[in-house]
């Protein structure tokens, strides 16, 4: 039987147990960065809505907010559990785009493009996205095999 793990806004997830699936809902405009191992099995889910964790909440209610202090916390948790960055895969879902929005205001593109650049600028390529456009996607990452599932209302659901 899986073992499903919630992952919300400003929090992640790892594991190696292969029957754990790792879910992440309603990401909007935030940032979803999934990442598997296929060798050691290793995998992980993190979920962020911000670029900066405030300086008030940075040290103590929650250090894993922004994508600034999140990211790399994520990226060390998951080696911790056995991933490895020569062979991991990283997919990046959400970054969507509601309503007329001013340029000014599209955190969401703002978001996916500093995680690229967080991620390119550590040598980790990106093996997929599912971004942008006026969807509330949400995700679940199997840890059987890697697989990761991305869907949104009234959409279908694909595995990327």
């Amino acid at each position: 039987m899986k073992t499903t793990i919630p992952v919300t806004s400003g929090s992640y997830a790892v594991s190696a147990d292969p029957s754990t699936a790792l879910v992440g809902a309603s990401i909007g405009a935030g940032i979803a960065v999934a990442v598997f191992d296929p060798e050691t099995g290793a995998g992980g889910l993190f979920i962020t809505h911000l670029l900066q964790t405030r300086k008030e909440t940075s040290a103590s209610t929650a250090p894993y907010f922004g994508l600034d202090t999140g990211l790399p916390a994520f990226m060390k948790a998951f080696i911790a559990v056995g991933g490895r960055r020569d062979s991991l895969r990283v997919h990046l879902v959400g970054a969507g785009e509601f309503l007329d929005t001013p340029p000014f205001f599209r955190m969401g593109e703002d978001l996916q493009k500093t995680a690229r650049r967080i991620l390119e600028k550590n040598r980790v390529p990106v093996a997929g996205e599912k971004v942008g456009g006026p969807e509330n996607r949400f995700l679940t990452l199997d840890l059987e095999n890697g697989s990761i599932r991305v869907g949104s209302p009234g959409q279908r659901e694909v595995t990327m």
